[in-house]
């Protein structure tokens, strides 16, 4: 994570930057988050049981599907669920 003096920095950075160096930023942020979706899912298997915060609050089942950057999850009464990897954890 970052810290607060490298969080201000950026912002500083952020409010310097030209249209042209914020579209530029826009690509490599999705690109680096495209990265970090993949590798969360690398780390996922089939069959194991997640925890997630989602827009009904704390919820968790069980995982029926990886996929590159999202995964299936079976959350029992709770429906299935197609979640953003990096936003699961083992349960």
């Amino acid at each position: 994570m970052l810290n607060t003096s490298e969080m201000n920095e950026i912002k500083m950075l952020f409010l310097k930057a030209s249209n042209e160096d914020m579209n530029e930023i826009a690509q490599l942020f999705n690109a680096v988050r495209r990265v970090k979706a993949s590798q969360a899912a690398d780390r996922l298997k089939v069959g194991q049981k997640v925890e997630w915060i989602g827009k009904r609050g704390p919820m968790s089942g069980i995982i029926e599907k990886v996929n590159r950057k999202n995964i299936v999850v079976d959350a029992g009464s709770n429906g299935k669920w197609n979640v953003t990897a990096t936003l699961v954890k083992a349960a």
